[in-house]
């Protein structure tokens, strides 16, 4: 079988690649190409469909790509390009549009153009309950299956007395204001010093350094290292001694609930909240926009104790987990696979 894959990745954000990565992976042993993603060369390949894609079906990646126009575009050229059969998805995010970011490319009822694309679809599967919603609301039907990086299936480290913060978010966030965040999450990790817990800072894109330097400061500690995970097998090693991951990056949380450890998730966009009802841990989502110090220790300490909601969590994961590999059956025509990457 012969995949083209439309997808954010290769650009240093470890969520995005980790979802090509896994899908790859999960398809092999399919062959993969990409579809280009700007305009351009989007428009130049639906002008001059290439040979080599006609044979292709569309895989559309992730994450956040369904109801922003800069997506639709790329994936009306691919759709035009590609003749291997009815495109899939596994898993996609579903743009906001109550969001209104600098750069969501949501507004103006753009959601609404795309159920011609998405009627296409052999099935239109999505990352969390909201998507769904969101979908219902102009008539497509849609699956909840979770984030396609749930396959991933880490050891999971031993429990400690370590917070690990991740912070750093995408174009644009609630409230509009990263220093603010900065600001009071340092307050809240100064917090959790004084309880006894360790911080470590990890960043999922070296974009987001700057910010936790940033938080460090506010919180008094000056010179902290500051970890780049550009695998999802860094990522995992970070995780040591974890008593609970500060996720605002999305896949910070999406990696944190494969490996079994408590996330608390800054809601910077609403695709958090999203992936965050998919697994049973809305209660432990804050907008960035109403993100208050103590508040937020008080929450960490409560989700590192709170033993019953993480075995939800994880319980939720692995029946996401279960559909996933659902999908990746009925895309493959395999009967059983049961396939979990490492």
């Amino acid at each position: 079988m012969r995949f083209t894959y439309l997808g954010w990745h290769g650009h240093q954000n470890l969520g995005d690649d980790a979802i090509h990565l896994v899908l790859r992976d999960a398809l092999h042993p399919a062959e993969f190409t990409t579809f280009p993603t700007g305009l351009p060369a989007a428009f130049r390949a639906w002008a001059r469909p290439g040979a080599e894609l006609r044979d292709h079906r569309v895989l559309l990646g992730g994450g956040t790509v369904i109801g922003r126009a800069n997506w639709r575009l790329p994936l009306m050229a691919a759709l035009r390009s590609s003749k291997g059969g009815a495109p899939v998805m596994i898993g996609a995010g579903v743009e906001d549009p109550s969001f209104r970011g600098r750069h969501s490319f949501s507004g103006f009822g753009e959601l609404r153009r795309w159920r011609r694309a998405l009627a296409q679809f052999a099935r239109v599967t999505v990352r969390g309950p909201r998507s769904a919603e969101l979908l219902s609301d102009i008539g497509v039907e849609a699956t909840v299956v979770g984030d396609p990086a749930l396959l991933l299936a880490p050891a999971r480290p031993a429990p400690g007395d370590c917070v690990v913060v991740c912070l750093g978010f995408g174009d644009d966030l609630w409230g509009h204001d990263h220093t603010a965040v900065e600001r009071e999450v340092g307050g809240a990790i100064a917090r959790l010093r004084t309880a006894g817990l360790r911080v470590r800072f990890v960043a999922v894109n070296p974009e987001d350094v700057p910010a936790a330097a940033s938080a460090a400061a506010h919180a008094g500690e000056t010179g902290c290292e500051v970890h780049v995970a550009a695998t999802p097998a860094e990522f995992f090693s970070l995780l040591d001694g974890a008593a609970v991951v500060v996720a605002e990056r999305l896949h910070a949380a999406v990696l944190a609930a494969c490996a079994g450890v408590p996330f608390v998730s800054l809601e910077y966009q609403p695709k958090c909240a999203d992936f965050a009802g998919a697994v049973a841990a809305s209660a432990r989502v804050v907008r960035t926009d109403r993100v208050r110090a103590g508040e937020l220790a008080e929450l960490v300490i409560e989700t590192a104790d709170d033993e019953d909601s993480t075995r939800r969590v994880y319980a939720a994961v692995e029946d996401l987990r279960t559909r996933l590999r659902g999908e990746i059956n009925a895309i493959i025509g395999a009967p059983d696979c049961d396939r979990l990457l490492a």
